[in-house]
């Protein structure tokens, strides 16, 4: 199942979407990911659940975002 994911930052938004492009998403996801003002947009065929633990193992912690939103396509 292919879902859509937009996440949007609360503090520093360029430096940490620079750093979830990075290191975070698969490069299947980056190559989808389209800018939003503040954040991102991918899609995705992993789970919501594994997604939210990619960014924790990154160190993002929940205070650093303003949403994240999962969207089935």
């Amino acid at each position: 199942m292919t879902i859509e994911c937009t996440i949007r930052f609360k503090n520093e938004p360029r430096a940490a979407i620079e750093r979830a492009l990075g290191s975070i998403l698969l490069t299947t996801e980056a190559d989808t990911a389209q800018g939003l003002m503040g954040g991102f947009f991918f899609k995705t065929d992993r789970s919501p659940t594994a997604i939210l633990a990619a960014f924790e193992e990154d160190g993002f912690e929940f205070a650093d975002f303003e949403n994240i939103e999962f969207r089935t396509i």
